[in-house]
């Protein structure tokens, strides 16, 4: 018996005695001697940790709920729902090598994804986020650079309680365990400069916290450094880039006007 379980015998007695005083029980001294306090520590230590297990996944079903409520996640969109061709196989590929590989270490991954419009960027991030909310975490969001940026507007006349919501969101972006910026440079302009300094900081900032990212952009890779401005650039070079391109023609349905496509 260690030190610290023989202090803890005369507390026990002690106890005993006070309960039996008050309640006016006798309790069996024959079980409370064979009563083995390393034995109750166990046994009250494994209870313990089922209940933070069960606790755990009813909040992480919670959170999966509430993010399929807001619509920020389509449900029905996974990786086996995606319709693959050969347009399509590679970046679906390295998506799906984002989501599996398991983080080095130094390495912080960032998978980009490159595609003009309607070539699926966006359905290809509803199959990462969901496949995350599954094996990993449910501390993600699928966002846009504008939601993003405006928790970084202030005014002067704003009450401290907006500032300060507008604080905490921010912070919220700094630490999700996984962020999807669909999107990004989706006008196929250059950023402006209070955009430069947002994504910036976001990039290294959660860099510094070793956490990932995914980004989806129109704009032509050998494009990126002007329009998104060398110092973006190289925060993002920061990161264990995976690339790749969404080819091919748009996959959106056509609408149908009397019976005719209108492209």
């Amino acid at each position: 018996m260690s030190n610290s379980d023989k202090k803890a015998v005369p507390l026990f007695d002690e106890l005993v005695k006070k309960i039996e005083a008050l309640s006016g029980i006798k309790f069996n001294q024959e079980e409370l001697t064979n009563f083995d306090i390393r034995k109750e520590r166990a046994r009250e230590a494994r209870l313990a940790h089922i209940e933070i297990e069960r606790e755990y996944e009813n909040s992480r079903k919670k959170a999966i709920e509430a993010i399929y409520r807001s619509h920020m996640v389509d449900p029905k969109i996974t990786f086996d729902s995606l319709i693959v061709d050969d347009y399509n196989q590679d970046a679906i590929n390295c998506a799906k090598l984002f989501c599996y590989a398991q983080k080095e270490d130094n390495k912080v991954p960032l998978l980009f994804i490159q595609g003009a419009e309607g070539t699926g960027k966006t359905m290809l991030c509803h199959a990462i986020a969901n496949y995350w909310l599954e094996n990993h975490s449910h501390d993600i969001s699928l966002t846009s650079l504008d939601q993003i940026r405006k928790t970084r507007f202030f005014y002067t006349k704003d009450e401290s309680e907006l500032r300060d919501e507008r604080d905490e969101q921010w912070e919220k972006y700094l630490n999700k365990k996984l962020i999807i910026l669909d999107g990004f440079l989706q006008s196929r302009e250059g950023m402006t400069v209070f955009d430069q300094k947002i994504f910036s900081e976001l990039l290294r900032e959660r860099h510094a916290r070793s956490l990932p990212m995914v980004i989806t952009t129109p704009v032509m890779f050998s494009s990126l450094t002007t329009a998104m401005g060398g110092y973006c650039y190289e925060s993002l070079l920061e990161y264990e880039v995976l690339a790749k391109s969404l080819l091919g023609a748009s996959r959106r349905k056509p609408l149908i006007v009397n019976g005719v496509a209108i492209s």
